[in-house]
C-alpha cells in the first residue's frame, strides 16, 4: 500500500549572474543526509558533489551547476538553506583586536547580496591593438568549494581554466590545450596580464558584512563573510 506524501512547495531566484528565474524546492531530509554526510568527511570533493547533487535536485536539473558562476551557486544554496531551514543564521565571531572575546551573532541571510561593482563588467579583454582573448566566470567544478585561493599557481591556473577564447584580427582560436593557453599567458607583459587580473579582482560575489563590539576589549569590529567556505561552514548552513 503507497503511503501518504506530503507536498512540498516551490518557489522562485533570479540568477544574479543572468537574471534568469529559477523554480526551486526546500531540500528535504534526503538532501540534508546527503550534506551532513559530506560535512561529517569534511573532504573538498564530496562536500562539491553533495553541493551539486542538492541543487540539481531542488531544482529539478533545471540548473546545470557546472555552467553557472560560482557566486550564482553560493546564492542558489543560501535561498535553499533559507526556505529549508530558516532566515537567520548563528554564528560565533572572535575579536580581530585582542583575539580573545568572542560574539554570538545573528546573521539575516535576506540581506545577504551578491555584490557587483558599479561598472560593466567585460568579458573581452583587449590586450594589444590586434590581439585579446574572452574570460568567463570560475565555476563550482573549477574552484570547488574554497574560493580562496592561497598560492599564485592556484590563481594563475584558474585564471588559465577561464579563458574560453583567443583572438586576432583574422581568428577566433578556441580549440586550444590547457598547456597552449599556460604558454600564451606565461608570454604575457605585465601590463597586459594585469588587465586579465582585473577581471577576477572585480567579479561579483556574495558579501556581508557583520559589525560589533568585543566583550572583553570593548573595541569595535567588522567581519566579512564571502564566498562559499564562510556562509557554508562559519554560518551554519544546515542547523541553527
Amino acid at each position: 500500500m503507497a503511503l501518504p506524501k506530503i507536498n512540498t512547495p516551490f518557489y522562485e531566484l533570479t540568477l544574479p549572474s543572468s537574471g534568469e528565474t529559477v523554480k526551486y524546492r526546500p531540500f528535504l531530509v534526503k538532501e540534508e543526509k546527503i550534506l551532513l554526510m559530506a560535512m561529517e568527511g569534511g573532504k573538498q570533493k564530496e562536500i562539491s558533489n553533495a553541493l551539486r547533487q542538492i541543487i540539481t535536485n531542488c531544482t529539478d536539473g533545471a540548473v546545470q551547476v557546472d555552467k553557472i558562476p560560482m557566486f550564482d551557486v553560493v546564492y542558489i544554496f543560501l535561498q535553499l538553506r533559507i526556505k529549508s531551514v530558516e532566515d537567520v543564521a548563528n554564528v560565533n565571531l572572535k575579536c580581530g583586536k585582542c583575539g580573545a572575546g568572542e560574539v554570538a551573532a545573528k546573521i539575516d541571510l535576506t540581506k545577504v547580496q551578491v555584490e557587483f561593482t558599479e561598472e560593466k563588467q567585460e568579458f573581452k579583454v583587449q590586450l594589444t591593438s590586434d590581439i585579446g582573448l574572452t574570460l568567463k566566470y570560475p565555476t563550482l567544478d573549477m574552484v570547488g568549494t574554497d574560493e580562496d585561493l592561497e598560492t599564485a599557481e592556484q590563481m594563475f591556473d584558474l585564471i588559465c581554466r577561464c579563458v574560453e577564447s583567443i583572438y586576432d584580427e583574422e581568428q577566433v582560436y578556441n580549440d586550444f590545450s590547457q598547456k597552449e593557453v599556460n604558454e600564451f599567458l606565461e608570454e604575457l607583459p605585465q601590463e597586459h596580464f594585469k588587465k586579465i587580473s582585473t577581471f577576477f579582482e572585480n567579479m561579483p560575489k556574495l558579501k556581508h558584512t557583520v559589525k560589533f563590539t568585543c566583550p572583553d576589549c570593548k573595541k569595535k569590529n567588522s567581519y566579512t563573510l564571502s564566498g562559499l567556505q564562510d556562509f557554508f561552514e562559519s554560518a551554519s548552513l544546515t542547523t541553527t
